[in-house]
């Protein structure tokens, strides 16, 4: 199954595994009175979705599709929503980064979920940075204010990717490291570069 790809990336990439099982809820039934676009979250092993596209109507097909190639668009968008939020069953409970170091934190997700597309789909893969890439690029020249959080967000993936696009063992070991270093503790950009140092 889909679920069972992810996280097994993950664990074979982390070593380790912080549930038992995952549980996939096709809501986000807390922002339903909110005009705000969520596509997922995550609450410990609980995962909660939206329904993104017409092919994907019904969790049995989430759970059944063999995604050992990405077809199209959606599937390639839902495959990278389901990683990010599996990647943060893995390391919300590990990780605490500061307030204003949250970003950081989602970049790192972010980037995980982009190594899991990439290990079904290298088009995918690339179709999602070239995304990311002009997303960024359309905020640079829209905006004067250069402190938009979308905009920090999109080049920390890119900027993730530029140092571990080649080996993504290293990547996955420097998350093992902040894992191993700060359980339970808090963390922000300086330990972030120590750590890389």
């Amino acid at each position: 199954s889909t679920i069972n790809n992810i996280s097994s990336f993950y664990e074979k990439n982390l070593e380790f595994s912080p549930f038992s099982q995952l549980h996939i809820v096709d809501s986000i039934f807390q922002y339903k009175d909110m005009n705000i676009s969520i596509e997922g979250e995550t609450f410990a092993n609980v995962i909660l979705i939206t329904n993104l596209s017409p092919s994907f109507n019904s969790m049995d097909k989430i759970y059944n599709f063999p995604f050992d190639y990405l077809y199209n668009d959606s599937e390639v968008k839902l495959y990278k929503i389901l990683s990010h939020e599996i990647a943060h069953s893995y390391l919300s409970d590990s990780l605490n980064f500061e307030p204003e170091d949250l970003l950081i934190f989602e970049s790192l997700v972010e980037y995980m979920a982009f190594l899991s597309v990439k290990s079904v789909s290298l088009i995918g893969y690339e179709n999602l940075l070239l995304q990311n890439r002009f997303e960024l690029i359309n905020l640079l020249n829209k905006y004067e204010e250069k402190n938009d959080p979308l905009i920090g967000f999109l080049y920390k993936v890119n900027f993730l990717d530029s140092i571990f696009s080649g080996n993504r063992k290293i990547y996955f070991n420097l998350l093992k490291t902040l894992v191993k270093k700060y359980s339970y503790t808090k963390i922000g950009l300086n330990e972030l570069i120590q750590t890389i140092k």
